[in-house]
């Protein structure tokens, strides 16, 4: 794969009553290149258990052309800066070899492997003393998989996994910004490769007498030797200088809960959903740690009506999202987002499909400027025809009242940020 970026900048600096004007453009070229092979093998032992044993082999090219040029004085950019422009090439052989033992029951099945997986990693860059620098890892990877279905209805599943990942080479030797002059970054050579526990599963019954269904997702990360950043800040100038360590304790956690039941009589049926989530990031300050815990909270509920060719729901949803430092100098924050909404579709004996959703989106906690109250309202004419209804035309209006704002919340070691995102607007497809 191959990519190409172009740019032309004018930059001026403004600091103590002096006035510096750069004009450059900027070039980035990019190729990279994916070779994967894998064989599997799987042989029965005695009866109900099983060894699988998988080799892999992988080899990874990134070559990246960085570069800067000035003007020539005739109008053309030729003069290519050498400081500011940083040329790499990138080679990762990496090679994965496993075995798994099984155990399957009518019940229950459970798997245990360990795999072993050497790396080695090339960097070739006239940024780096000598012209390359070589990075070697093994990796012990060990595998958890437990699966429980007592009945048809009811299924239990977890798995862990652990996998390794080589620093970012922009890490190791970060290019030059010179549109944000007021910001330096150090490359680190000493990076070491970070190694990821990964944890997953699920749980899902229901009761066919209540017609009662449950269901619980959840997933969470803990990463060691994490690549993270460090800023330190000059008063006097402004400047601040971005340099990349390691730290254990990166990695976040989350669950999604919900039931869904029939209320009243059988057409109608009501959803109640949780969704948790606590994410872990840390950053240094000047030299001062800080550890920022974002803990979300996410109830949703609605109450849905079926009958013959009708559909109608009422929902609503709600968030909040909290933000906590450890260091004093770094602010807490809390944000909350809502929604109520209306959705349905009707479906005619000939074959049309009339389907319409409307919904209220607010926001408490926001800056002045991030705060929303949208009315959103989408809606479709779709007509089947042909035989057995193979064939179906649509007509999709999306955002009719123009009324669509995208607004994110980002929270991380270093800051907390609002934005504005950019969304379609109103818009229609057939």
């Amino acid at each position: 794969r191959e990519e190409n970026a172009f740019s032309q900048s004018s930059l001026k600096l403004i600091q103590e009553n002096k006035t510096e004007e750069t004009r450059y453009n900027l070039i980035d070229k990019s190729k990279i290149a994916n070779t994967v092979l894998q064989t599997t093998w799987v042989e029965p032992l005695k009866r109900n258990y099983y060894i699988q044993a998988m080799l892999q082999w992988s080899y990874m090219a990134r070559g990246v052309e960085h570069s800067f040029y000035l003007p020539d004085g005739s109008n053309g950019y030729t003069q290519r800066d050498q400081k500011l422009s940083g040329d790499f090439t990138n080679k990762l052989h990496s090679v994965r070899a496993s075995l798994n033992f099984q155990k399957r029951e009518k019940t229950y099945n459970i798997t245990v492997g360990l795999g072993l997986s050497p790396n080695i990693m090339n960097t070739d860059s006239p940024l780096i003393q000598g012209g390359r620098y070589t990075l070697t890892q093994l990796y012990f990877m060990p595998s958890l998989r437990i699966g429980y279905n007592p009945s048809s209805t009811t299924s239990l599943q977890a798995w862990y996994n652990a996998y390794g990942d080589m620093p970012n080479v922009e890490y190791m030797i970060p290019f030059s910004d010179p549109s944000n002059p007021l910001l330096v970054k150090e490359g680190n050579l000493a990076l070491k490769p970070s190694f990821n526990h990964n944890f997953r599963g699920f749980f899902r019954h229901f009761n066919p007498k209540s017609r009662v269904a449950y269901n619980l997702f959840f997933h969470a990360r803990y990463s060691q030797n994490a690549v993270v950043q460090k800023q330190q800040l000059d008063p006097s100038t402004g400047k601040r200088k971005a340099s990349f360590v390691n730290v254990d304790g990166i990695g976040f956690g989350g669950i999604f809960a919900n039931v869904t039941m029939p209320i009243f009589n059988p057409f109608f049926s009501l959803n109640i959903g949780l969704m948790a989530m606590h994410n872990r990031s840390i950053g240094f300050i000047n030299e001062e740690k800080n550890n920022a815990n974002t803990l979300q909270l996410m109830p949703q509920l609605s109450l849905s009506f079926v009958k013959g060719p009708l559909y109608i729901r009422i929902k609503g949803d709600g968030g909040v999202n909290y933000t906590l430092n450890s260091l004093a100098a770094a602010p807490n924050m809390r944000v909350w987002d809502y929604s109520a909404g209306l959705d349905g579709n009707y479906t005619f004996p000939f074959g049309l499909t009339v389907e319409t959703d409307f919904a209220f989106k607010g926001n408490y906690g926001y800056a002045d400027t991030f705060k929303r109250k949208d009315w959103i309202w989408n809606a479709s004419l779709a007509y089947s025809f042909l035989k057995n209804r193979a064939a179906t035309v649509s007509l999709k209006l999306y955002d009719i009242l123009g009324n669509e704002t995208g607004i994110a919340h980002n929270a991380g070691a270093f800051s907390i940020s609002e934005s504005n995102v950019n969304v379609l607007g109103r818009y229609f497809m057939v």
